[in-house]
């Protein structure tokens, strides 16, 4: 993997943090806790959790968008294809004068209908989707989307939000059908040229898991549009969300202190160099959380002498003044003989998030385990995901993250009791349930996406 992005090559020619470790700009609130103050003997794990809130107030940077859809012959199915295109006259109605849009449909071959330029004739461009996109050949999603990422770096701007959206309702046919393939291929224009990508999945045949990961390797969105007529909703959430913007440009970095090793990292997709991660949150909108749960094995107790800190950073611009800033926070457990410390010292808030982010990790697994006919590995985790968040006291099973999890756990373990492994049934069920773990995981609420943007 090509890992030579230039966010992450700036951040690693940056000095040490001094003046920037007090830095009191209010567009990102950065903060860190861990599980326990202590590490006892006999403990194997720690976790760090992370997280990056976005300010009251956001800014309407210019978007530089290329719209990508699908025309293959199963758009013609429900209308998908006329209520795709309602929704995409919908979203350029809303594009102000200085931004920058593009167009590109794809079937067997990818074909550019509208060029990037600014929207200054929106009745043009709606007419180019009314009359220009109709039904017909395969899906050749790897070509529709190197012509829509060669649109948005033909005239990148730092000053812009750069971004590809596509839209489809099928599996990838035509070009290249590897799935890792065409993951790897958005990662590396996220890291590499800081274009991001969000994801629309129309009706009940396209392929989720690969629309899921492509929106989080392209630091974007991902919708299940169940219904058609859902389209323009969720067009209108993918807009509000480009909409107001506190921090871009956002990484946090983790330094792994000595003795230990990283086990697991969920909410976002991260780089390992050495004992650095790096999590490339790429915008931050206004009151939006980021979450960040880091799971580390004690490897080697011999290195851990009477404490371990760990080093956080988060570096990011703020989108209103273009000001860069870098926050730093150090975070520290020591080491313990006394049993009675640790246990006094759990931190329940943390010990939540840990549940949470466990229990909607093994959802997903327990998903994938159906679809590869392990319905006993399914069942088992489904159980443990249960566990994680039954076995905690009743005020913190009252926290509304976990509660709105556990419904989600149910509703899946409900279905799949009734219904088993039914092919066609389950089908459906995995996009929706997909769609709200995902939601879930990246805390999409409604207060984040109705946020009103300064300087509009």
């Amino acid at each position: 993997m090509r890992l030579y992005t230039t966010s992450i090559l700036l951040l690693l020619l940056f000095p040490t943090c001094i003046a920037y470790c007090q830095d009191n700009d209010s567009a990102v609130n950065f903060t860190a806790s861990t599980d326990n103050k202590y590490l006892c003997v006999g403990k194997k794990e720690v976790y760090l959790y992370l997280e990056a809130k976005g300010g009251q107030m956001g800014k309407r940077l210019p978007f530089n968008i290329c719209l990508v859809v699908d025309r293959s012959g199963s758009m013609e199915e429900e209308e998908r294809m006329h209520h795709a295109k309602q929704a995409l006259m919908y979203f350029v109605d809303h594009l102000n004068p200085d931004d920058r849009v593009s167009i590109v449909m794809y079937d067997h071959v990818a074909e550019l209908i509208h060029g990037s330029e600014p929207v200054w004739d929106k009745e043009d461009i709606k007419r180019k989707i009314r009359h220009h996109i109709h039904p017909r050949g395969a899906t050749n999603i790897s070509h529709g989307l190197e012509l829509g990422y060669y649109e948005v770096k033909s005239t990148f701007s730092k000053d812009h939000f750069n971004r590809v959206i596509l839209v489809s309702d099928g599996y990838a046919n035509q070009g290249i059908t590897d799935d890792y393939m065409l993951e790897a291929m958005v990662r590396q224009y996220a890291m590499k040229d800081n274009i991001s990508l969000s994801t629309f999945g129309f009706g009940h045949e396209f392929n989720e898991v690969l629309m899921h990961d492509m929106a989080e390797s392209g630091g974007g969105n991902y919708y299940f549009v169940e219904t058609a007529a859902q389209a323009t909703q969720d067009f209108d959430q993918e807009f509000r969300l480009l909409n107001a913007v506190t921090a871009k440009n956002a990484i946090m970095t983790v330094t792994i202190p000595k003795g230990l090793s990283l086990s697991s990292l969920y909410g976002h997709r991260y780089i390992q160099q050495g004992d650095k991660l790096y999590i490339d949150l790429k915008e931050v909108h206004p009151s939006e959380v980021n979450g960040t749960m880091i799971k580390f094995t004690v490897s080697n107790p011999q290195a851990i002498t009477d404490s371990i800190t760990f080093t956080s950073t988060i570096d990011y611009d703020n989108a209103d003044n273009n000001t860069h800033h870098r926050k730093q926070l150090l975070t520290t457990i020591n080491t313990s003989g006394d049993g009675n410390a640790c246990q006094t010292n759990v931190d329940m808030a943390t010990l939540e998030k840990i549940s949470f982010y466990n229990s909607n990790a093994l959802l997903d697994g327990a998903m994938t385990d159906v679809e590869y006919g392990r319905l006993e590995h399914a069942q088992l985790k489904i159980h443990q995901a249960k566990t994680m968040i039954t076995s905690l006291p009743a005020t913190s099973q009252a926290n509304p993250q976990l509660q709105q999890q556990a419904q989600v756990i149910n509703e899946y373990d409900s279905h799949l009791t009734k219904h088993g492994a039914d092919t066609h049934r389950v089908k459906n069920l995995h996009k929706r349930i997909r769609h709200k773990n995902h939601k879930l995981r990246k805390n999409k609420t409604q207060q984040a996406t109705a946020q009103t943007a300064s300087g509009n």
